[in-house]
């Protein structure tokens, strides 16, 4: 509809041309729906805040039980504070890997901040009934008990593996249309680092390919289990 309406904007624009000219009246300028609105370097590398916000809470809440605002307060911009954060129980080597995931996320909010500048952080629902209302939505059932992944390391785990996803998918697509070298340079850093992050998740929930979450075993085993379906539960999303 949006198209059709354009065109035939553009048509109406075109009938009067010749009396226009001849008249040295201006031309109207089209509709402004008619009108794409070219997003900068700025704007897509700063859209990239967005989910980098995301993996900062969520990896610090759940390897810490507390968020930005206690660790680097400043990058939030003032900023709402996260709902649902809470400490993940996770084992020693399993909340070590996600304290580092942490880390590097506030490195990547501070990296894109001092490159083109910063945006306040948005309000993120990062609660246990969040991640159950997507994990049922992929697993097209409504799961009893529901899933938390504060639960334990391999909810956690499963919980993760989404975001870095998502991320590093996200660069690859907006690295093409960047500009400046230098904003594409700080772009292709951030995916190597989202790329490794989604390796580790991958390697440790393979790890765990075979054990049973709680009483439902069978829908996360055909989850992590199966590399093609995997791969093509997230491509869809």
């Amino acid at each position: 509809m949006a198209i059709r309406t354009c065109f035939f904007a553009f048509l109406l624009l075109l009938l009067p041309l010749e009396f226009i000219a001849v008249m040295g009246v201006t031309p109207p300028l089209p509709l402004p729906e008619c009108r794409p609105i070219v997003a900068v370097d700025r704007d897509q590398v700063q859209f990239a805040l967005n989910l980098e916000f995301l993996e900062a809470e969520f990896f610090l809440y759940g390897a810490l039980g507390t968020g930005l605002d206690d660790i680097a307060p400043s990058l939030a911009l003032g900023g709402p504070p996260p709902v649902g954060g809470r400490k993940a129980n996770l084992d020693p080597v399993i909340r070590t890997i996600i304290e580092e995931f942490a880390y590097q996320e506030i490195g990547h909010l501070r990296a894109i901040t001092e490159s083109v500048g910063g945006v306040p952080r948005p309000r993120l629902n990062i609660s246990a009934g969040a991640f159950a209302t997507l994990l049922d939505q992929e697993m097209n059932t409504t799961l009893s008990p529901p899933f938390n992944p504060y639960t334990n390391s391999l909810n956690y785990l499963l919980a993760s593996y989404v975001i870095p996803y998502v991320g590093l998918v996200g660069y690859v697509g907006t690295i093409p249309n960047l500009v400046g070298r230098t904003n594409r340079a700080l772009a292709a850093s951030l995916l190597g680092v989202e790329s490794g992050q989604d390796a580790v998740i991958r390697t440790l929930l393979y790890l765990r390919a075979n054990e049973t979450v709680n009483n439902r075993g069978r829908f996360y085993r055909s989850y992590i289990g199966n590399k093609e379906q995997a791969w093509q539960m997230w491509d869809e999303r």
